[in-house]
C-alpha cells in the first residue's frame, strides 16, 4: 500500500518521512546552541514561545554536514523535536515503500521508494533518537 510522505532532501539525497510523522514545516532561524549535548544535537528553537531541540540529521546519519534552512517538526516518544534539513522536495504519494536491500542494515531506514530515476530513503522516525537520547532532548527542551 502506498504512504503519503514528506520528501527531503540532506545533501544529494533525498529521504522521507511518513507525512503522520510530521506535524509541520518550519524554516530554521535563531538556533541557540547547547553546551555538553551530543554533536547531532544542533540546538534549540523557539517554536511559538516552546524550546524546540533539533537534531542534525546530516549528523544523525553520518552524513556530510550541510547548511540547512528548515525544520521538520515531528514527535518521538511524547517530545517534540526538529528535523534539520536542506530542502523540503515534495509532500505526495509516490509507491510502495519496499524492504531495503540487505545490504542496508541500519535501523534508521525503514525502506525504499524506488520510482524511475529516483531512489528515496523512507527513514524510520523513532529510531533516530534512542530511550537515553529522548531523557536528553527532554532536559534540554526544559
Amino acid at each position: 500500500m502506498s504512504e503519503q510522505l514528506v520528501v527531503f532532501g540532506l545533501n544529494n539525497e533525498e529521504y522521507a518521512l511518513l507525512v503522520s510523522a510530521v506535524r509541520e514545516i518550519t524554516k530554521l532561524e535563531d538556533i541557540t546552541h547547547v553546551p555538553d549535548t551530543p554533536s547531532y544535537i544542533k540546538g534549540i528553537i523557539n517554536l511559538r514561545g516552546k524550546a524546540i531541540p533539533v537534531i542534525d540529521i546530516h549528523r544523525r546519519l553520518g552524513l556530510p554536514r550541510s547548511r540547512c534552512s528548515l525544520a521538520l517538526i515531528a514527535e518521538i516518544g511524547g517530545i517534540t523535536l526538529g528535523l534539520a534539513v536542506n530542502e523540503v522536495k515534495e509532500v505526495s504519494t509516490l509507491g510502495e515503500v519496499q524492504p531495503a536491500p540487505p545490504i542496508v542494515s541500519t535501523p534508521l531506514i525503514e525502506g525504499i521508494i524506488n520510482i524511475p530515476n529516483r531512489l528515496i530513503m523512507v527513514l524510520k522516525l523513532e529510531s533516530l533518537i534512542g530511550v537515553e537520547e529522548q531523557l536528553l532532548l527532554d532536559k534540554v527542551a526544559g
